[in-house]
């Protein structure tokens, strides 16, 4: 599940730029739908075939001083949410430019919630 936390008060548009990217997660990349933000299925297919799996929080977290990688991050989020069809275009970019400003003030953190998996096969071939 995509989550962005703060140190600053929330805007009104967070909650659905979010949804949008959680939205665009989910869309078809040429393979099928992607599984998005919900991250059951690949640990528990591979243990239906007789794999151990081993899986945990690894959550990517940025403060100030990472705010090379927030602004990547935030601006990805605009396109995907923009993608997806909300918020509008004028929206989008007055809401990314907010988010901008609070960077370049030091005074913004994210945390994005994110799980690793690592499968292993019980037996050997």
């Amino acid at each position: 599940m995509t989550v962005l936390r703060r140190s600053i008060r929330p805007n009104a548009l967070d909650s659905t730029v979010i949804d949008g990217v959680n939205q665009h997660q989910r869309s078809d990349k040429g393979f099928g739908p992607a599984l998005g933000p919900e991250r059951l299925q690949p640990p528990g297919r591979f243990e239906a075939i007789g794999y151990t799996v081993t899986q945990g929080a690894s959550d990517w977290v940025f403060g100030p001083k990472d705010a090379e990688i927030q602004t990547d991050v935030l601006t990805g989020w605009a396109v995907a949410a923009r993608e997806m069809g909300a918020p509008s275009i004028g929206d989008i970019i007055g809401w990314l430019a907010r988010r901008r400003d609070h960077i370049a003030a030091g005074r913004s953190s994210m945390r994005v919630g994110h799980v690793d998996f690592f499968a292993q096969p019980i037996t050997t071939r």
